[in-house]
């Protein structure tokens, strides 16, 4: 190469790059964005992600087969770029008609999930394809000006592989760590068009006749070389057509050994490689996620440490398939070595993180943030990146076996790649929802490295390397036969705990188990979703609200875990009660194993279940509801995030009926301060009549309610409260703080007559959704003691703060109340205060506060407004 060419070609390389990395940030940005729009259960992931690749597969096949008739390859590359940009402004305009045909739409197809999913999978084929369609075109147009008769297409296509997936790599850390918390969604799209543009213009400019190192000159045109069943009728080089650095002396004519190669590889064989090769990557990533969730805090950055190795791992697979191309003859002993070690690897990776995590114990202990981001990249590292580039090289290694010179280079690279794509659909889908459902993620991970094994077997090579790729072959299979990765248990259980059942499925694996004779639901291994000795507190989670509302007819929870809380619902005179679960696991856990529990639920003709996204069935359904209910939320689960944003909780507002409120429970002990004033601070711009209300009296796991109130609703009024008690305390409720004292002893203050209590700030939204972005930081930094959770004296602090800035006796919520509430509220406040003073081993302090409890109790039953009479 020219010291003229080396710049134009190190350029477009560059840009190469910078594709890859805008490539994957839309693909993040759209997940993320159409999560909101469908829903964030995995059937809506999987066809967002379908319709991403749709777009790709068919923009490979139908630029490769136009490719050779390109006069200007770099050029029209250009223009692909700049297409990618202007067609993702329909991705503003057709929302915004989303928006609005929402609600119709859920209306009519609601009650048909399965319709309105395909309405989706739709709308998000409209939304994607005319982008990645173009994105798909990209590389069979480079490859077509690239490969000739110094470098051929298997050098070419692999070198650009490497290129795009390094790209790629950098793009998911910038989706995952960066944009998103410090400029918001919709901004990082706009950068994320700026870049295709400035990627375009670059490429078009580089790619006119007359630029160093680049001559264009026109194509010979004609059909070129299909990917065909006669494998030996080879395209001959084309003069003419564009290429970056100077024809090199050599002869381009094909070597007998590559001749033979490309001969005992024949195309069906090459069809299947590409498509099995798609399927089985993408059905591992699927695969791998969900091990590495069992282990790790299943946040957005760990999801994007994951994608970034597992991509990083298929770009140095892609360096080595380029250095393989360059240098052999015959690749195929090679491809059968690495299948083979690939499917063993594959297979020995459960085994391996099994044994590390000792039976999958969470990783990182109380490291915090930055160790805890070095330690999820180093078990990533070492376990997923040697499989993976052993994988990586499979499909770059493919385009060697069709070395066809420049004539069909687009075409072929169109063709491979449409196949591989379409493969990666499969794989991905399949994996979700057929794999794990049906064989859990054990069996499946055996399986794929099985079928990578026997991938292996079908390499054909030579009889002097057919013993050594059999011997390769059967030391895997017989390696996993000892290993038995399937044998492996699907949950940790800790020592006391019985494993009663367990489900595994696309949303997540979900356990049910027993410890001295409590139950327990937890969710991929670590998440707890309640247990049946926190039976008080999951009813009172229902029963606050209910109690504090005048007349509640209807309600609606979000969220459902063990259905304790939304059974304790039908304790009160409601004539509907409607759950949305994310989790078909969850649902499936809660029925079989909680019914003692939930009143119940599941055969009350007052109920209605409903597997989706609460948000989403908000959105749609234009039914109006008494009470709505959120659960207590993980905030740094990936998704999470989207049910504490201004957006949600306007939607919910507008599904209040008149008179109606909102409790949004908050677990504390997942929260610093910053993230509950974030909360607070967006709450509170929707809801400007919002309390607070203590769910415990807890000092190391409390639990809080912000309730919101729409505009007008009237104060509390004692009649209903008092009857609520009686119809408890008849129905034998064991809760005798809420049964006896009434709900006014939860009562922590008036939020909105203290505007000062809350630092002004920026609010969580779903631009920019802050909170699943700095809850994940604030948990690791609690655990490594260098941030606080919003318990024990911080939290008696706020209570105090706010019943000083909203003295109890001047609420207007409480004016209806005889004056012995505010009594009941404080003896809350004291009872509160005792309980954190005794964990701190003040114990004369504990007294005091004890005492000053129960003279205020005193003074409440002296006057007889405590509740119904013993």
């Amino acid at each position: 190469m020219t010291g003229a060419a080396r710049p134009s070609r190190s350029l477009l390389h560059a840009l190469v790059f910078a594709s890859g990395a805008l490539a994957l940030v839309y693909e993040v940005l759209w997940l993320k964005q159409l999560g909101l729009l469908f829903g964030t259960t995995a059937e809506a992931a999987g066809v967002t992600l379908a319709a991403f690749f749709f777009g790709l597969g068919a923009g490979y096949r139908f630029w490769g087969r136009r490719a050779a008739r390109v006069v200007s390859p770099v050029r029209v590359y250009g223009w692909l770029e700049i297409g990618v940009a202007a067609t993702a402004v329909l991705y503003f305009l057709l929302l915004s008609v989303y928006h609005r045909l929402y609600e119709p739409l859920f209306a009519l197809l609601g009650n048909r999930p399965a319709a309105f999913l395909a309405t989706k999978a739709l709308l998000g084929l409209v939304l994607l394809f005319p982008p990645t369609f173009l994105m798909g075109g990209t590389l069979p147009v480079l490859a077509q000006g690239l490969a000739g008769a110094r470098e051929g297409l298997g050098v070419v296509a692999a070198r650009l592989y490497f290129v795009n997936t390094a790209g790629a790599v950098f793009g998911v850390l910038l989706a995952g760590f960066v944009l998103p918390p410090l400029v918001g969604f919709r901004a990082a799209y706009l950068i994320a068009m700026a870049g295709n543009l400035a990627v375009g213009v670059a490429a078009v400019v580089l790619g006119r006749p007359g630029t160093a190192g680049v001559a264009g000159a026109a194509s010979a045109g004609g059909e070129p070389e299909s990917l065909s069943e006669d494998d030996d009728n080879r395209a001959q080089e084309v003069a003419g057509i564009e290429r970056l650095e100077p024809r090199a002396a050599t002869a381009a004519a094909t070597t007998a050994a590559t001749t033979a190669v490309t001969t005992a590889v024949g195309v069906r064989l090459l069809t299947v490689l590409a498509f099995s090769s798609g399927f089985l990557t993408l059905a591992l990533e699927v695969l791998w996620t969900r091990m590495y969730v069992q282990v790790v805090q299943h946040s957005v950055y760990s999801f994007s440490i994951i994608l970034a190795t597992f991509l990083a791992a298929l770009a140095a697979g892609s360096w080595v398939a380029h250095r393989l191309s360059a240098r052999s003859a015959d690749p195929r002993p090679a491809l059968a070595g690495m299948l083979a070690a690939g499917g063993l690897g594959v297979g020995l990776t459960p085994v391996v993180l099994f044994r590390w995590t000792d039976g999958l114990e969470l990783v990182a202990g109380d490291r915090g943030w930055i160790g805890y981001v070095l330690s999820v990249f180093g078990y990533a590292a070492v376990l997923l990146l040697p499989v993976g580039v052993l994988l990586g090289t499979v499909f770059p290694l493919l385009f060697r076996f069709r070395d066809v010179g420049r004539a069909a280079a687009g075409r072929v690279v169109g063709d491979l790649g449409s196949l591989n794509t379409l493969g990666g659909i499969a794989g991905s889908l399949g994996a979700a929802f057929v794999l794990l459902p049906r064989l859990g993620l054990w069996r499946s991970l055996e399986l794929v490295a099985c079928s990578y094994l026997g991938l292996a077997l079908l390499i054909p090579v030579a009889s002097s390397a057919r013993a050594a790729k059999l011997a390769a072959v059967a030391v895997g299979a017989v390696l996993l036969l000892l290993a038995r990765p399937a044998s492996l248990a699907a949950v940790r259980v800790a020592p006391g705990e019985e494993l009663l059942e367990v489900w595994e499925g696309s949303h997540g694996t979900v356990a049910v188990l027993s410890s001295d004779g409590d139950l327990r639901m937890r969710l991929n291994n670590s998440y707890l979703l309640g247990s049946a000795a926190a039976s008080d507190i999951e009813r009172r989670q229902a029963h606050l609200p209910l109690m504090i509302h005048p007349a509640p007819r209807s309600v609606f929870f979000l969220g459902m875990g063990t259905s304790i809380t939304v059974g304790a619902a039908l304790a009160h005179p409601v004539e509907r009660v409607v759950v949305a679960e994310l989790s078909p696991e969850v649902a499936a856990a809660a029925r079989r194993h909680f019914a003692p529990f939930n009143q119940g639920l599941f055969d009350d003709a007052r109920v209605e279940v409903l597997v989706e996204d609460g948000r989403n069935v908000l959105a749609g359904s234009p039914e109006h509801f008494d009470v709505i209910v959120g659960d207590l939320f993980t905030p740094w689960n990936r998704g999470v995030g989207n049910l504490y944003t201004r957006e949600h909780f306007e939607t919910v507002r507008e599904r209040l009926a008149e008179g109606g409120l909102f409790a949004q429970w908050l677990p504390l002990y997942q929260l610093t301060s910053r993230e509950v004033a974030l909360i607070t601070r967006t709450f509170t711009a929707v809801f400007p009549e919002t309390t607070l209300w203590r769910g415990d009296f807890y000092a190391v796991d409390p639990i809080v309610a912000l309730v919101g109130r729409r505009e007008g609703a009237p104060p509390l009024a004692l009649a209903p409260i008092l009857a609520s008690q009686r119809r408890l305390r008849a129905l034998g409720e064991q809760d005798p703080q809420l049964v006896e004292l009434g709900p006014m002893v939860f009562y922590a203050g008036n939020l909105s007559r203290a505007p000062g209590l809350i630092a002004p700030g920026p609010l969580n939204t779903d631009d920019r959704p802050l909170l699943e972005y700095l809850a994940p930081i604030s948990q690791r930094q609690e655990k490594a003691r260098r941030s606080r959770f919003l318990t024990s004296s911080a939290l008696i602090s706020l209570f105090d703060e706010l019943a000083a800035q909203s003295p109890y006796e001047r609420d207007p919520l409480l004016v209806e109340l005889p004056p012995s509430s505010a009594a009941l509220a404080r003896a809350g406040l004291a009872m509160h205060q005792s309980v954190i003073a005794e964990a701190a081993g003040a114990l004369d302090e504990r007294d005091r506060l004890i005492a000053r409890a129960r003279e205020l109790l005193a003074s409440v039953r002296r006057a007889g407004a405590a509740g119904p009479e013993r």
